[in-house]
Order: C-alpha cells, then sequence, then structure tokens
C-alpha cells in the first residue's frame, strides 16, 4: 500500500508556508488538515504543523498540537523543543527536555542551543559536557555559542581541542575573531589556514577588515572571491559609502552582474547615508520590484534627513505595513522626540507588542508626560529590563526622585537586573532636584548592593548635585579622587557652581584645568575677564 498523496501535498505546502513564515495560511492549511478524517491524525503532517507554528512564532498552537498526540516518537518531541527554542522559551524548553523519554544529538544540541541565545555559553558548555557522545556538529555548535557571544578565548581553546574540524567550526572561530576589532590580524591568520573556503567564510574575512576601516584589503580579498555573493556586494557597497567614498560605492553596485531587490536597497541605504535624498529617491523609482525593506529604507532616508512630511507621506504610500517595519519607525520618532507622529503611528499598528509600548512609554517620558508613562507601564503584561528602566528615567527626570526609588526598589522584587544606565537616570534625576543625601545613598547603594563599578558619568552626576547644593568643596575634593580623568563636563559641571556661588577662586582652578584638556574651550580667559570686572586678581586663587 503506497503512501497518501494527500500527505505529500500538505507536508509540501506547509514547507511553504513555514519558508515563508506565513501565520494566517498555515493556520488555514492546518484547519484543511483537520476536516480531512484521512488526515487529522496522520503524526508526520502533525510534526509539519508544530514546525510551522514554532518558525511563525506561534508557540501557543504548537504546544497544543503536541498535545493531541497520543503516543509522540522523538522527531515530535524535538520538533516542539526547536520550537521553543526558536522563539526563546528557555524554561520551558529545559522542562520539556527533562519530560523527553529518549534524547539524541538533534535534543543536545537543540537545548545548548536556547541557553547560548540567552548568553548562558556556560550553562551550554555544561550540556555540552554531559552529552553521551559527541560529533563534529554538536562541538561546532558550542564553538559558535562562544563565538558569537564574545567569548573568544574560550571559542578558541574549545577550537583547538577538537578532535576533528568541519568547515563550518572554522568559519564559526573566524566569524567570532572578525567581529573583534583588536583580533582582526588573528581573523586573518585562521582565514589563511584554513583548509577549504565557502561564501560564509570569506564574507567573514571581508567584514572583518571592512570593520577595522581597511578597505583596500577588503577590496583586494572581495577581488578574490571565487564566487560573489548578495552579502558580499551589499558589504562592499555599504563600506565604502559609510566610509564617504561613494563614487567607489556607486561603481561596486554598476558592475553587479544581476541586481535584485537586496542590492537596490543597499544602494538606497548608501545614498541616504551620505544625505543624497534626490540619489535615493531615484534608485526607488528606478526598481523593478521592491519589497517591505526598500519602502523601509526611504521612509528612513527622509526622516533622517528631517524630511518628516516625506517621511510620512512615504509611509502611508506603503502597500503594506509588517508589525517589525512600524516598531523600527515608532522607536526611530520616539527616539527623536516625536510625539504627535508616534502617536499616530502607535494607533495605526495592527497589533501591539512590548518594542511598540516601550518606545511609547519612551516618547512619553522624552515629552515629560510622566502620568501617561505611567499608564502606558501599567497596562503592560511583560514588563522587560528596557520598560522598567525607561519607566525610572521618567520619574527621574520630572524630578520624582522617590517614584524613581520605589521603582528601583520594585525592580529588584521583579528579578529585573538594574544596570549602569537606570543609576544614571536616577542620579541625574537627584541632581536637578539637588538631592545630595539621596544621590549619595544611591551611588553607595549601586557599589555595595548591585556590585556596580561607577562609570566617569556617575561621579559627574554626583558632582553636580554638590556644586549646586553649594557643596563646592566636596565636590572638588571628589574631582581629585575620581579613579578617572575628569572630563571638560565635570570640571564645566564645578565651574558653573563656582560661578553661581560667587567662588571665583575655584571657578578659576576649573577654568584653568578645563583649558588644559581642551585648549580651545577658552573659558579660563572669560572667566578672568569676569573676575577683573569684580575687581578680583587671578593671582589670589
Amino acid at each position: 500500500m503506497g503512501r497518501n498523496p494527500h500527505v505529500d501535498f500538505y507536508s509540501d505546502l506547509l514547507k511553504r508556508v513555514t519558508k515563508a513564515r506565513d501565520l494566517p495560511t498555515g493556520k488555514r492549511v492546518h484547519s484543511q488538515i483537520l476536516a480531512a478524517s484521512d488526515l487529522k491524525t496522520n503524526s508526520f503532517l502533525a510534526c509539519g504543523i508544530i514546525d510551522m507554528y514554532g518558525k511563525c512564532g506561534s508557540v501557543c498552537d504548537a504546544q497544543e498540537v503536541f498535545a493531541t498526540l497520543p503516543f509522540p516518537n522523538l522527531y515530535a518531541w524535538n520538533t516542539l523543543l526547536t520550537a521553543y527554542t526558536h522563539n526563546g522559551y528557555l524554561q520551558e524548553a529545559r522542562k520539556l527536555f527533562i519530560e523527553m523519554p529518549q534524547r539524541n544529538e538533534i535534543s543536545w544540541n537543540a537545548l545548548s542551543a536556547t541557553y547560548t541565545q540567552h548568553g548562558f555559553c556556560d550553562e551550554a558548555a555544561n550540556i555540552f559536557i554531559k552529552m553521551p557522545s559527541t560529533t563534529v556538529r554538536s562541538w561546532s555548535s558550542i564553538v559558535t555559542a562562544y563565538a558569537q557571544s564574545g567569548h573568544l578565548f574560550q571559542a578558541k581553546s574549545l577550537f583547538d581541542s577538537m578532535p576533528e574540524r568541519d568547515l563550518v567550526s572554522w568559519t564559526s572561530i573566524l566569524a567570532g575573531m572578525a567581529g573583534s576589532t583588536d583580533q582582526i590580524k588573528a581573523a586573518t591568520d585562521v582565514f589563511h589556514r584554513m583548509p577549504g573556503w565557502d561564501s560564509p567564510s570569506w564574507n567573514a574575512a571581508i567584514a572583518g577588515l571592512i570593520l577595522v576601516g581597511n578597505l583596500e584589503e577588503a577590496r583586494v580579498m572581495f577581488h578574490g572571491m571565487p564566487e560573489r555573493t548578495v552579502f558580499s556586494w551589499t558589504a562592499m557597497i555599504l563600506a565604502f559609502s559609510q566610509n564617504g567614498q561613494q563614487e567607489q560605492a556607486v561603481e561596486i553596485f554598476s558592475r553587479i552582474p544581476q541586481r535584485n531587490v537586496v542590492t537596490w536597497n543597499a544602494m538606497i541605504v548608501a545614498f541616504a547615508y551620505n544625505g543624497q535624498v534626490g540619489a535615493a529617491k531615484a534608485a526607488f523609482d528606478g526598481m523593478k520590484q521592491r519589497d517591505i525593506v526598500t519602502w523601509t529604507g526611504l521612509v528612513n532616508c527622509y526622516f533622517d534627513l528631517g524630511l518628516m512630511e516625506k517621511s510620512i507621506e512615504t509611509l502611508n504610500k506603503m502597500p503594506q505595513h509588517t508589525l517589525k517595519c512600524l516598531t523600527s519607525l515608532l522607536v526611530a520618532f520616539a527616539d527623536c522626540g516625536h510625539l504627535e507622529s508616534s502617536k499616530d503611528l502607535f494607533l495605526r499598528m495592527p497589533e501591539i507588542d512590548i518594542v511598540a509600548l516601550t518606545a511609547m512609554l519612551s516618547c512619553y517620558a522624552h515629552a515629560g508626560e510622566v502620568e501617561l508613562s505611567k499608564y502606558i507601564f501599567d497596562g503592560m503584561s511583560n514588563r522587560d529590563a528596557v520598560a522598567w528602566t525607561v519607566m525610572l528615567a521618567a520619574y527621574a527626570h520630572a524630578g520624582h526622585c522617590c517614584e524613581a526609588m520605589q521603582t528601583l526598589a520594585a525592580m529588584a522584587v521583579e528579578g529585573i537586573k538594574c544596570d549602569e544606565n537606570a543609576f544614571i537616570s536616577i542620579l541625574n534625576g537627584c541632581s536637578h532636584s539637588g538631592l545630595v543625601e539621596i544621590s549619595q545613598w544611591c551611588f553607595q547603594s549601586m557599589v555595595a548592593d548591585y556590585n556596580l563599578v561607577p562609570w566617569v558619568e556617575h561621579f559627574s552626576c554626583i558632582v553636580d548635585v554638590l556644586g549646586r547644593s553649594n557643596c563646592l568643596h566636596e565636590a572638588e575634593e571628589l574631582l581629585h579622587a575620581m579613579p578617572f580623568l575628569p572630563d571638560v563636563a565635570t570640571w564645566s559641571s564645578l565651574l558653573s557652581a563656582s560661578e553661581t556661588h560667587k567662588d571665583l577662586g575655584r571657578a578659576w582652578r576649573a577654568a584653568q584645568h578645563i583649558s588644559k584638556i581642551d585648549p580651545s574651550q577658552g573659558v579660563s580667559y572669560v572667566l578672568l575677564s569676569n573676575s577683573l570686572n569684580r575687581g578680583i586678581a587671578p593671582d589670589k586663587y
């Protein structure tokens, strides 16, 4: 008895839908399969449906389909596990892995991958150690994990320990080194030691050279490629344009044998980067085919050059809007403080995710609308560290330091890690409100309770609040005691406070330090003039 041809048909259809990440169509295909009595209990199709939901980001639907399987096989277990790892569901993946009646290499590698995605490389390494047997693929996976997370020493140690290496492992260590500015020479050495090269290895080496601005060597390597990919062409176009060599970028573009929408998009970005809005629009108009990236590129071009009306007009002409596109534009509008444009875009979004909510939260915060920020924040079902930090900053910048402190305490209760930027926000708020004792307590708490190492910006905030509160002696002492060389901004803070409180001797000393750091400032001479006008001689200081 042969295989049901309908199974092959729907299996192929599911693969196409999965590749396109088309969830609505995937759900319709699922409904059709359920309506067919000879297909709805087919475990092979069920696994295809689980995979489709997982790749399309609908993990709940994947779980529901898995739950209908009376006796799921290892392939089904691995498919759901992959759905979890693909979407970053760490705890669920770990729990499922423990529940699995049996495991194979795919199971172990999938769990290792999800720890890697969250940056837990040591946990991924522990899983690797526990594997009953290892293959080149599992070795390459852990090397890639450490390399991509920037742990190059560990990645190199593991790479050197590999009993056998394949092209993937060589390319992983190459790409990791090529992504670090101080490892480019080592990356080039690795490239020349490789037993063979494929497009990803060539592209990684070229990307590393571009990263450190070595365009000439990148060009030589580019010309030496046996076969150039879309990535290769676009990388060179963008590299030249971002280094002010637009003519070379255009020349590279003109030599592409078969231009596609990706290479055209690169040219639009290149023109936009150099402020050539007319050329960007001409490239847009000359395209036979456009995608969502094309439209977004032109919208961003207008936006970056301050042409807001053109940006919104182009946005309105877009034939379709994806959530990702709208969210990225919303974030851009919010970062620039365009409140009304952000509100209009927010209301047009087909669905709202945490990124969009955080963008609006940030936009209201920048506009000083603390109550509206709190309204958005309170309505968020899932708050990440970014949302908490933005809300904390909103309170601090508005001078609501008590609320900022309460938010900081709530973050600790919720298990949200507070970083250095959060404390800069609080200390800035305390500084503008003149809250010396609270700012000093925050600074001490940052070190003692959160194990954070203060940056020069944290010290500058304390200097500023001491100066504003006429604690000028303490401010100057801190400037000399801090473990950094004070910059112009920090000395300028003391200078301004000293002038405000008419301590011209201290102001003169601050001005002299500024002149030594940056002679072009010339503030010492301005202060000298002011002092002499008041009848005070500089040599008294």
